[in-house]
């Protein structure tokens, strides 16, 4: 697939990508260690700087979502959020994290970083962190 930057995308490599992050998140309730003080700070940095930038945002997205814990720090200033990953095992603990601690509207979706399927410009506010290119520089393009 040709990319605007005319870089080609190995849709193999990225269905592989996304069959191992499924299994990752089976097999662990979490997978990266989010239940640290520091990734808890991390994320609440990250989520401060964001609400920096942009105060309120009417629609927010979190691309990569993961288990929400960014997910959910967004949802506490914007009116609308919409998270993806490509893992459902993510998305799931992503809905049930975000039915606890939810503010607004949050729409959580397994959508891959490929061909997330949004409209143009319907976001105020996108984060993308913690995504893991593998070094694939034309998928990184391509995203």
């Amino acid at each position: 697939m040709a990319t605007q930057t005319g870089s080609v995308v190995d849709l193999a490599a990225n269905s592989q990508r996304q069959r191992n992050y499924e299994l990752i998140y089976q097999e662990s309730v979490d997978p990266w260690d989010y239940s640290s003080y520091a990734d808890r700070v991390r994320f609440q940095c990250i989520a401060d700087a964001a609400r920096k930038w942009c105060p309120h945002p009417r629609r927010s997205l979190d691309v990569a979502c993961g288990l929400g814990q960014l997910t959910v720090l967004l949802a506490e200033f914007s009116d609308e959020v919409f998270a993806y990953d490509f893992a459902p095992s993510a998305v799931q603990r992503t809905r049930e994290r975000c039915e606890k601690h939810a503010r607004c509207k949050i729409d959580v979706e397994v959508r891959d970083a490929m061909d997330p399927g949004y409209e143009r410009n319907i976001f105020d506010l996108i984060a993308l962190c913690d995504m893991n290119t593998d070094g694939d520089m034309d998928w990184w393009s391509h995203v």
